[in-house]
């Protein structure tokens, strides 16, 4: 056999060939797992090493205080290692101090809002990972400045009770703050106190009331030197409900912007020139209104029905007149027609156009009294001489307009409008005109 095997030097040629790829690839398998277990040696996995940012850092906001709180409200934060942090955000040409740290509300800088006081003997504990860090304890006063207005106006760009919010703090001329712990699920900004959002609602709402009431049945806005209506009130005045109207709406846009801000100057120029044109409005209407009564001795009411119990009996009562008018017009004019003539026909067509002018004003008192209340303060406070006029109606839409816009502004951006001399100037003509109008004659 063995003389065989080298009488064939093709076949050992082949089996040496075989024996030496298999002897590479156990030694390029061995070389590899050397070379990974030299790898995990020089740096071996660490389990338990979380893997996001919180742990990688080495100064952070670990908590605060209380898990809610607001304009004016202290907050305490707990920050680990916050003098290394200064020192690595501190350069030779420009040293930082603790005392120029502000706190960030969802990534927002509040600037010149600064530290009320800081713990001075940083008490060192262990963090995460063991290592011993020192713990300084920041403590605020979130208050509103000129200086942070424009970040309070983004937390607060939707009107709520709380908005969850991420704290932490740094300096406001970098835009990175120090990492935080404190995120939105732990922290909640208060924008508005329920507590004061209650009451200010209920005092709106009984004061609301009462002037309605007072206006429905007395005359807080109404035009006492106008002739009186058919159920003997008198007719609302456009001036004074004017009036009425500017005052609710300041005096609550007032409240819900101190309870949202705190702040307490949020009237402003515009707004106080409203006001006043919207006041010397009514008040001119009153003179004028007083110089006709006093020219005419006054109109007294001979009935005020100022229930819907009343107001519907009186229908009920007028429509009685007007089918005994009816009645007796059909009897008189039977009477005329009759042939021959009667002799007393110039007397019977007398008492005929007399009994049609009672059964027409009778018709327009029971008209005013089928109207519906809503439709009667309108034509109250557009008509005159029983038609709309048009310096009323313009005064009108212009307060509406304003009014929401008003609202609006209030609401989005959080402060009382601006509004220009011009447009002021244009709603001073308007009252103006209204009451110009009214020196001509009485409202019929």
């Amino acid at each position: 056999m063995s003389g065989a095997a080298l009488s064939d030097p093709v076949g050992t040629r082949r089996s040496l060939r075989t024996l030496l790829a298999r002897l590479r690839v156990v030694v390029c398998a061995a070389i590899l797992a050397i070379g990974t277990a030299a790898h995990a040696a020089e740096d071996p996995p660490a389990p338990d090493q979380p893997k996001t940012d919180e742990f990688r850092m080495l100064h952070w906001v670990e908590s605060i205080d209380k898990p809610s709180a607001g304009i004016n409200d202290t907050i305490t934060l707990e920050v680990f290692d916050l003098e290394g942090w200064i020192k690595e955000n501190s350069t030779s040409s420009t040293p930082r101090s603790p005392w120029e740290l502000v706190p960030f509300l969802n990534g927002m800088p509040l600037k010149d809002v600064v530290p009320d006081s800081i713990s001075l003997e940083p008490l060192p504990v262990k963090d995460a990972t063991g290592r011993l860090t020192p713990v300084t304890k920041v403590r605020y006063r979130l208050r509103r400045t000129p200086a942070s207005k424009q970040a309070w106006d983004d937390l607060q760009d939707r009107p709520t009770l709380t908005l969850p919010t991420e704290v932490s703090l740094g300096f406001p001329d970098i835009s990175r703050p120090i990492y935080t712990k404190v995120r939105k699920e732990k922290f909640n900004l208060v924008i508005m106190s329920l507590g004061y959002l209650v009451l200010g609602i209920a005092i709106i709402v009984v004061s609301a009331a009462s002037f309605f009431w007072l206006a429905a049945t007395g005359e807080i806005v109404r035009d006492v030197g106008a002739p009186p209506r058919p159920d003997g009130l008198y007719p609302f005045s456009l001036g004074r409900s004017q009036m009425a109207f500017w005052f609710f709406l300041v005096i609550g846009s007032y409240f819900f912007l101190w309870v949202v801000t705190g702040a307490k100057d949020t009237v402003t120029v515009s707004v106080l020139g409203l006001i006043g044109i919207s006041a010397s409005t009514a008040l001119g209407a009153a003179v004028v209104d007083a110089s006709k009564r006093d020219l005419d001795g006054g109109v007294t009411p001979v009935l005020r029905l100022t229930t819907n119990a009343e107001r519907r009996a009186e229908r009920d009562t007028l429509q009685r007149e007007i089918n005994l008018r009816v009645a007796a017009v059909a009897t008189l004019q039977a009477a005329a027609d009759a042939v021959p003539p009667p002799a007393d026909l110039n007397d019977i067509l007398a008492r005929i156009r007399r009994t049609k002018l009672e059964l027409q004003g009778l018709q327009d008192r029971l008209q005013f009294f089928r109207k519906r209340p809503a439709a009667r303060v309108i034509d109250d406070l557009l008509s005159e001489n029983g038609h709309v006029s048009f310096h009323r109606f313009q005064i009108a839409v212009w307060t509406i307009v304003l009014g929401i816009i008003f609202v609006n502004e209030v609401y989005n951006f959080l402060a009382m409008p601006e509004f220009n001399g011009t447009l002021l100037g244009l709603m001073g003509i308007s009252s103006a005109t209204y009451v110009g109008f009214k020196l001509p004659g009485d409202k019929a």
